[in-house]
């Protein structure tokens, strides 16, 4: 039998929120992490509808000097709409990407994109090629309907003209209920519990549909100190910021927490 030691998570439930699609990978790996593993997607993504407008935008790809996506829904649901009018990508074009999973999507498709270390708008905009623009500079930003508007601002305020293409939206959904429930049930003698939350509007279904997660002793592991100061104005005690939305951030905040507390209750055993 392997060593303790080789499953760190061995003994915790972790439930898992991101939409079923983007799930599966850090469900394995948390469960080869040895623990067991429960899902509650929160939010259903889905294409926003092939407009007129939309379809124009597509069309006049090449006239942006520069392409930010936003997150993995941006490059499911916008790449291939943009592809079908581009078979080769408009040369002379620079992509950013928010993160190192984004930037991993994109290349998929043949786009190399640059990707900060601090995977949010600020990381972004912290970038050499987005920290300063030339006034004039066209910016497409390649995300979902709704949520921040801090890289809009903030580019428009650097003297860039700033275009959103929204190419998905987050659906808000009961479907996750049951398996709260059933995560608020587990009782104490079966281990810690945890919970990953990727995004503010996440956060927001999360504790509407589990309001007794405020005040409880589940660890609420967040992708950023924004959604994290969020859930403690809400009454959660137990939070963690993970620093990153992606699976790789998630999962060694995770570990590590995990690691320290055990180290704690050694020491005060000793």
């Amino acid at each position: 039998m392997a060593p303790a030691t080789d499953f760190p998570l061995a003994g915790h439930h972790v439930l898992v929120t991101r939409p079923a699609a983007l799930a599966d990978p850090l469900c394995t790996a948390l469960a080869a992490d040895g623990a067991t593993v429960h899902r509650a997607p929160l939010l259903a993504i889905e294409a926003t509808e092939e407009t007129p407008a939309l379809r124009a935008l597509a069309q006049d790809l090449d006239r942006f000097d520069i392409v930010i996506v936003t997150s993995r829904n941006a490059v499911q649901h916008g790449i291939p709409l943009l592809a079908s009018y581009w078979p080769q990508w408009p040369v002379a074009q620079r992509w950013f990407a928010v993160g190192a999973a984004t930037a991993a999507a994109l290349a998929a498709h043949g786009i190399q994109a640059e990707a900060p270390a601090d995977e949010r708008s600020e990381g972004l905009l912290a970038l050499p090629g987005l920290a300063t623009v030339p006034a004039g500079t066209r910016v497409l930003l390649l995300a979902g309907e709704g949520g921040r508007t801090l890289m809009q601002e903030a580019l428009a305020a650097r003297g860039a003209t700033v275009t959103r293409m929204a190419v998905y939206r987050r659906l808000a959904t009961d479907d996750a209920r049951v398996a709260l429930d059933a995560f608020r049930d587990i009782p104490a003698a079966a281990g810690r519990r945890a919970v990953l939350v990727t995004s503010s509007a996440a956060l927001q279904n999360l504790l509407g549909l589990a309001p007794w997660l405020a005040g409880s002793d589940v660890l609420l592991v967040t992708a950023s100190a924004r959604t994290a100061d969020e859930a403690r104005a809400a009454g959660c005690t137990q939070v963690l910021d993970a620093g990153g939305a992606d699976d790789g951030r998630m999962r060694a905040a995770l570990v590590a927490w995990t690691a320290n507390a055990h180290s704690a209750t050694q020491g005060l055993q000793a």
